[in-house]
């Protein structure tokens, strides 16, 4: 990810101007502290930004799957419920038949991004 790297080189050239302007003469141990929360900070930040990303990679391929279940004219997509986690995709609510179900299942398995599919349709009596 580029945008965390530079994060985390942005991170410690602050850092360490602030240490080397603050003064020279300064312990050791003191610079040692600086650097380990200077890189503390910095894999704090890319893991925020990585979790941020993980979270609109799921939020885009529900977007993604609910779109393909749209454009699916013969599959009533407004009683069938999308979730995605970790790009695993989770479905519930309910369908006409279990040829349908296996329709809706091989539809969203086949949009990009999806790793998996957790199908929890029931068919409607």
């Amino acid at each position: 990810m580029k945008n965390t790297q530079l994060v985390k080189v942005i991170t410690a050239a602050v850092l360490g101007t602030v240490l080397l302007s603050g003064s020279v003469l300064a312990e050791e141990s003191v610079v040692d502290k600086a650097k380990s929360a200077a890189s503390d900070a910095g894999d704090k930040i890319e893991h925020s930004a990585k979790k941020a990303d993980l979270y609109m990679d799921d939020s885009a391929i529900t977007a993604k799957v609910k779109a393909t279940l749209l454009d699916a004219k013969d599959i009533k997509s407004t009683d069938i419920s999308v979730e995605t986690i970790n790009s695993m995709v989770y479905l519930t609510g309910s369908v006409a038949s279990k040829a349908q179900a296996e329709q809706v299942v091989q539809l969203v398995g086949k949009v990009e991004g999806v790793t998996s599919v957790k199908n929890d349709l029931v068919i409607k009596p």
